[in-house]
């Protein structure tokens, strides 16, 4: 392996812990010298540069997040099965409803990055994966995903993108399935979540089910108590999280992302409830058949909320 790697890929998840730890800092600075000193002030310039420097990619940044991703896919290792790759064909805006989020969906931009080797080639170069829009006022955060090839989740993005044949891969469980996974259970929250499918719907869109065996165990994690509210607030779960010897380096534990076949949905300006809860159904339905026919070698048990 690169012995660039495993620095990179704690720079990915590092950020987040970067972007928590210097405000702290800074604050700690003030309540302890009562002032804003020097290094307080420099703290608080580098995350003002940081939040407020336009979004932008380049030639490096592609090039550093191909590293990225191609490292990560070789360290844990990860491995991606198509049930009918076929069935993709260029040119056509597909809705990927990947599970389950875990402590951090790495599979997302491990699979589907604009810049990953693993993505599937008839959307290599149009298809994003959709992030919680907190992220993106986030610094350091912020210009890492926009890098990685990570959108808004807002609703007037994804219809403009599905509009122009660019497919996005959504986790429909998102924060909620952070608030009630459990370790050694893989936690799907579906049952409420019609918003990707009428999303589909209105645009004639494929759903394609994507389950990622095995990433729920490349992070070990602490929800603190009574964290719903922050949640409901703010759309992140405050999740401790740690990898390899305690670092932001995920564990070394093999990930199966497996992409079922695209369920044709029809074009729907205004679907009903009833459209939508039928196709949710047929989702939930291929997803859970997609999980057991690929977890043969696992004992994880799957909880669909």
């Amino acid at each position: 392996m690169n012995p660039l790697i495993v620095p990179l890929l704690g720079i990915y998840v590092g950020s987040i812990q970067l972007a928590l730890i210097l405000p702290a800092f800074a604050a700690y600075r003030v309540y302890q010298y009562g002032i804003l000193d020097s290094v307080g002030l420099s703290i608080i310039l580098v995350l003002a540069v940081a939040t407020f420097t336009p979004l932008f990619t380049s030639k490096w940044t592609d090039k550093l997040i191909a590293l990225t991703t191609s490292g990560c896919a070789e360290h844990c290792p990860f491995t991606v099965v198509h049930e009918d790759e076929e069935a993709l064909k260029p040119g056509t805006s597909y809705v990927f409803g990947f599970e389950p989020h875990s402590a951090l969906p790495i599979g997302i931009p491990t699979t589907f990055s604009v810049n990953s080797p693993l993505v599937p080639k008839a959307v290599r170069g149009s298809v994003y994966g959709m992030a919680s829009s907190v992220c993106f006022v986030v610094p350091f955060v912020r210009h890492l995903w926009w890098w990685i090839g990570l959108r808004p989740a807002s609703r007037s993005l994804i219809d403009r993108m599905l509009s122009n044949k660019i497919s996005v891969v959504i986790c429909p469980g998102g924060v909620r399935e952070c608030l009630t996974m459990e370790p050694g259970l893989e936690t799907v929250y579906l049952r409420k979540r019609q918003g990707f499918v009428r999303m589909a719907l209105k645009h004639g869109a494929p759903l394609v089910p994507v389950f990622a065996l095995g990433q729920s165990k490349t992070y070990s994690w602490w929800r603190p108590p009574g964290v719903d509210w922050i949640s409901r607030k703010f759309q992140a779960v405050p999740l401790l999280m740690w990898g390899a010897l305690g670092t932001p380096v995920p564990h070394r534990s093999p990930v199966k992302v497996v992409i079922g076949k695209p369920i044709q949905v029809p074009k729907v300006e205004e679907p009903s409830s009833e459209q939508v809860d039928h196709y949710l159904q047929t989702f939930i339905s291929e997803l859970s058949a997609l999980f057991e026919r690929h977890n043969e070698a696992s004992k994880t048990q799957l909880r669909i909320l």
